[in-house]
């Protein structure tokens, strides 16, 4: 069959509610963060006469964990959206053909990486970062090479993106 079968009822519910409800839904939960963030996050406020870059250089310089902190999260940025924005362009194009709403979808997958996030934070608590950070990028790496070689398959495309957003 269609490999695109597995997708029709989440499509069709996705053409239901409309690509701008779903912006409503993302803006709520942004907002809901926002609000987690002044109620969680200290009060104590940044001294006003230093500038990010001047606040954050002396830091950068003088703890080698965070520039490796740092340096980390940009190339998971970088790779994240490589990942998405090439997934999105060849589930576009034949053989598969899929529209937007199908391939945002995919993207339900997603979640299990939001759901691997307290989970990372314990292990991080009882092992080193560097050992955590290891273990992602191999789970990243393993969703990677799953995408690379399963793309005629959907649930194997859905697997490869949720162990990708996971790691």
């Amino acid at each position: 069959g269609d490999p695109r079968d597995i997708l029709i009822g989440g499509e069709a519910l996705a053409d239901i509610v409309g690509w701008r409800r779903m912006l409503l839904v993302f803006a709520a939960i942004a907002l809901l963060g926002a609000i987690a963030t002044l109620t969680l996050l200290p009060g104590q406020q940044p001294r006003p006469d230093r500038g990010y870059r001047a606040t954050l250089a002396p830091l950068l310089r003088h703890h080698p964990q965070l520039r490796r902190a740092v340096a980390t999260g940009g190339l998971w940025y970088f790779a994240f959206n490589l990942i998405w924005v090439a997934l999105a362009l060849t589930l576009a194009q034949p053989p598969h053909a899929l529209d937007a709403t199908a391939i945002g979808l995919y993207s339900l997958a997603g979640l299990l990486g939001f759901a691997a996030l307290p989970v990372t934070g314990r292990l991080t608590d009882r092992y080193t970062p560097r050992t955590v950070i290891t273990v992602c990028m191999l789970t990243a790496a393993a969703g990677t090479a799953l995408l690379a070689t399963g793309l005629a398959s959907p649930p194997a495309t859905a697997l490869g993106l949720a162990l990708f957003d996971a790691g």
